[in-house]
């Protein structure tokens, strides 16, 4: 029964209960005083903040629930549980509460704000135009306008916002650590080296992240000198074993996490490592597709979360009659998803396969091309060729979908997006997905559940579309979304499914850990309805080998060259003026951006040819890049980004030189000698094949380990004839063997197209 008391009385009592740390009795005590929100919000507000200062975010949240719906909230109240709401992934209720109280368009700073978080994810244009003025909200608005700007891809916004709030809160780490993260996510990495180098220092804990990052980002740049060094502090500390395992992962070292693992149940003996942080390590380690391992410590008594428990007791783990328990941390190594969820779907293996071959596609069926993203790379200047190809052999723009999982544009994920959208096709972002709408079969939820993290939020997005959708054929375009497409493909029970890998097999491009299992493919071409395809013959038989296939398992997708944009320029260069040698290739490692200078520059010195180099091209040697080319002396050198009209990169050069490494079917290769240039590369991959190598208009094959001195020899003989050669082979060459019609073909052939 309720009591009746003063409201004096009882503010009094909530005083008190809340000085001794009784917040939840201190709720019920209100809840029990028949003073309710509607005539004493008063007392209700007073109580709400009390939670808040006391970090319940729970009870507060419950406070100000009551007070809404009595209507008697008051302007910080309904701003408290917005913001409540935004971090706890319910924009939606944050937008009503907010437009409740303040309207569309709030007068209020933080109300703007918050309604512009909110809307992030409904109506981007509106958002941003809410955000503009999110430097003169609080404190926590405008970290959750940096975090909403930043998940929508507007990284430069983010950091303007992010260097005008540490203008206002230089002591604020938080506004630190955000910058330091946009500069590495737009390629700035001295500023991020630096941000990061300079806040490293404090407790354990953010030491280890820093180094974490400092780890991952030296690593990327190609600095081993550094990624060591950092590598070695973050062993010396005394961090938690998850920042650890973070440590393994990076460095793409499998060893090392697994003795880390090993570790753990001794240590979590002795009381080195606490219940939270063992449920922690599990966790990360299911994420990271480590079942058996999870499954050892859980046996070996660290605590697991209820969640992940029930999960691994659906497989089979830990009920009887169940799966065996792994005996031995070997055994428990060899545990991993998705190797283990293959089948898929048990009651149907035992089935007789029917006999390979791609259903009739009708008139009325929808097509969906799936990639990563629009990146300035040839994998993706290819996607776009298929959707061109697609539209110029005659089918309707309106039946063709394309889907990527990232198209921002402060990342440079939409390098090729107006030109995807020129073709009439329908273009969707699967980052903004409501993967809340799914709806799924137990089996099939499972499954995804057990998938490692970067398989299942692939999935899940690209699941949500082909549901939307029901399209005939889905068609992964390289390995990323090759697995998503076939997984989602099979488990939706799509008609047809092409799987179109690239060059060679993940390891060889020094993808890290394998994440792309080999189990996946193997499980997806057991079915009659995928196809797989690699862009070169090379290529394929470097699948089938990694795959463990016959030979002819993979059929070959050649790449297109666009005439109509590629055109050859008229005649041979004029003699005169210095020869234009152009490098278009990603700033990477494995593309040899300084062996490239090196070579240049051993032309000029030693052969003393008279050279305008250019360079077109991103990455995250560009700083290293650089400062290489002022070592060598090549102040000359110029280095553009990526130019919106491709055949620009070709029109104003005179030879191409590639010292990749690494490649497959190289597109800048193809897209050189359509324009008519002559051509220099290494031979590696599927190089060889794609150059034209007879007569005067020959190409020039260099050897794949050559040195700078070796290579400008070589090119110094070459060049005076093949600069003075028409050029009309090299570009009758692509036209015979890379032309549209041909992709076009062997991709309708592949849907089951009417012929």
């Amino acid at each position: 029964m309720r009591s009746n008391v003063g409201a004096g009385t009882v503010r009094l009592e909530l005083v008190e209960l809340c000085s001794k740390g009784q917040l939840a009795t201190a709720h019920l005590r209100l809840l029990d005083s028949g003073l309710d929100a509607v005539d004493h919000p008063g007392l209700w507000e007073f109580l709400e903040r009390r939670f808040v200062e006391a970090g319940d975010a729970l009870l507060a949240h419950r406070v100000r629930r009551d007070l809404l719906a009595a209507e008697v909230a008051s302007t910080d109240i309904v701003l408290n549980e917005a913001r409540y709401e935004i971090e706890n992934n319910r924009p939606g209720r944050a937008r009503t509460y907010i437009e409740n109280a303040f309207g569309p368009d709030p007068g209020n700073d933080e109300a703007r704000v918050l309604l512009g978080v909110a809307l992030t994810s409904e109506d981007k244009e509106r958002a941003l135009r809410l955000l503009e003025g999110a430097a003169t909200g609080t404190e926590a608005a405008t970290l959750l306008a940096i975090d909403a700007l930043r998940d929508i891809g507007e990284l430069r916004r983010a950091r303007r916002l992010c260097e005008a709030a540490l203008e206002r809160y230089p002591r604020n780490a938080m506004f630190s650590n955000r910058l330091g993260w946009i500069a590495e996510g737009t390629g700035d990495f001295e500023t991020a080296i630096s941000i990061v180098s300079t806040t490293r220092a404090g407790d354990i804990e953010g030491e280890a992240q820093a180094l974490n990052r400092l780890v991952r980002i030296h690593r990327r740049l190609g600095d081993r000198a550094a990624t060591i060094a950092h590598a070695a502090d973050l062993l010396r500390l005394d961090a938690r074993p998850t920042q650890k395992l973070r440590l393994a992962r990076a460095l793409g070292q499998p060893r090392l996490l697994e003795h880390l693992v090993s570790l753990l149940p001794a240590q979590f003996a002795r009381a080195e490592v606490t219940g939270d942080e063992a449920g922690k390590v599990i966790g990360f380690l299911l994420e990271q597709g480590y079942v058996g391992l999870a499954v050892f410590l859980w046996q070996a008594g660290l605590p697991i979360a209820p969640a992940e428990k029930l999960l691994l007791e659906r497989f089979g783990f830990g009920v009887n009659p169940g799966r065996q328990l792994p005996q031995s941390f070997d055994e428990a190594l060899s545990i991993r998803s998705p190797d283990i969820l293959f089948p898929l779907y048990p009651e149907c293996a035992e089935a007789t396969p029917q006999a390979a071959s791609a259903p009739v596609l009708r008139d009325s069926d929808r097509v969906l091309l799936v990639n990563s993203v629009l990146s300035a790379g040839g994998a993706e200047r290819q996607f776009l060729m298929v959707a061109r190809s697609l539209v110029a052999a005659g089918l309707s723009p309106d039946r063709l979908h394309a889907a990527l999982f990232s198209m921002e544009g402060d990342r440079g994920h939409d390098h090729f997006e107006a030109e995807l959208r020129a073709t009439g096709i329908h273009v969707h972002d699967l980052s903004r997905e409501d993967i809340s709408k799914i709806a799924m079969r137990d089996r099939d939820r499972d499954i995804v559940a057990m998938l490692p993290a970067r398989l299942s939020t692939d999935v899940l997005p690209l699941w949500r579309l082909v549901q939307r959708l029901e399209p005939a054929v889905v068609h992964g375009w390289q390995d990323r979304a090759s697995i998503a497409a076939g997984l989602v493909g099979r488990m939706l029970e799509v008609e047809r499914t092409v799987l179109s890998v690239r060059n060679m097999r993940p390891r060889k491009r020094g993808e890290d850990f394998d994440w792309v299992p080999r189990s996946v493919y193997r499980e997806l071409l057991a079915s009659p309805s995928v196809a797989i395809t690699a862009n070169s013959f090379e290529g394929a038989r470097d699948y089938e080998d990694w795959l463990g296939l016959a030979g002819d398992s993979l059929s070959v997708l050649s790449n297109a060259i666009d005439e109509a944009v590629f055109k050859p320029r008229s005649g041979p260069r004029q003699p005169g003026g210095p020869i234009r040698i152009l490098g278009v290739f990603r700033l990477t490692e494995n593309k040899r951006p300084i062996l490239w200078l090196e070579t240049i520059a051993a032309l000029r010195a030693s052969h003393a040819v008279e050279i305008a180099p250019r360079l077109v091209g991103a990455g995250p040697m560009a700083d290293e890049v650089r400062r290489s080319a002022a070592r060598l002396g090549l102040d000359d050198l110029t280095i553009e980004a990526p130019l919106p009209d491709p055949s620009d990169i070709y029109r104003s050069s005179d030879v191409l030189l590639l010292m990749s490494s690494v490649e497959g079917t190289p597109n800048v290769v193809l897209e050189a000698q359509a324009c008519g240039l002559p051509v220099a590369a290494c031979q590696v991959g599927g190089v060889q094949k794609a150059m034209h190598l007879d007569g005067e208009d020959a190409g020039l094959l260099l050897d794949a380990d050559v040195g700078a001195a070796d290579a400008a020899g070589a090119i110094a003989a070459w060049l005076p004839e093949a600069l003075a050669a028409p050029g009309k082979a090299r570009v009758d060459f692509i036209r015979r063997n890379y032309s549209m019609q041909a992709l076009a073909r062997n991709l309708l052939g592949l849907y089951g197209a009417r012929t």
